[in-house]
């Protein structure tokens, strides 16, 4: 399906244990433009070969938020969700401890050349448009939302 995101207001945040597939279906008959999954990391996407959920007409247009710090990994889960999105969104934003402590979401924040070097390999095997999901910093003491927003920009990240 292809989806023109110009001019589109209304997003289902991606939110784990809330953005299920009720919640998207009602989302979209109340007025979402987009919908997100919850984040599902990409050992899972490879480890059973498919999306581990099915997606309903009724929710597209339709984003898959995944995380992973390999880029092995990440070019292997994008390759596997093909086009079966309208969009694949990057996590680099998470702050969940369990997240952080396996070099995962939020963490990533702290190493640019790590970022570049993911959404390289997400863009290189994305049949989709990809984003990405930052926050303004690691922490407090480092707040670099503005150097990664530039990485994304020069990579080619669609917003």
């Amino acid at each position: 399906m292809k989806f023109d995101f110009n001019n589109k207001r209304f997003i289902l945040a991606p939110l784990t244990n809330f953005s299920d597939t009720g919640m998207r279906i009602l989302s979209k008959k109340f007025g979402a433009d987009l919908v997100f999954t919850g984040m599902i990391s990409v050992y899972e996407i490879i480890n059973k070969n498919d999306l581990t959920f099915k997606i309903y007409d009724d929710e597209r247009p339709i984003s898959l938020q995944i995380f992973g710090n390999d880029p092995f990994l990440i070019e292997k889960a994008v390759k596997i969700i093909g086009d079966r999105v309208d969009l694949i969104d990057l996590n680099f934003g998470c702050p969940s401890r369990k997240i952080i402590e396996n070099y995962n979401g939020g963490f990533l924040l702290q190493d640019k050349n790590k970022i570049k070097t993911l959404i390289r390999s997400a863009l290189n095997s994305s049949k989709v448009p990809i984003s990405v999901k930052i926050r303004s910093g690691f922490d407090q003491n480092n707040l670099n939302y503005l150097e990664i927003g530039k990485i994304c920009e020069e990579e080619g990240i669609f917003f």
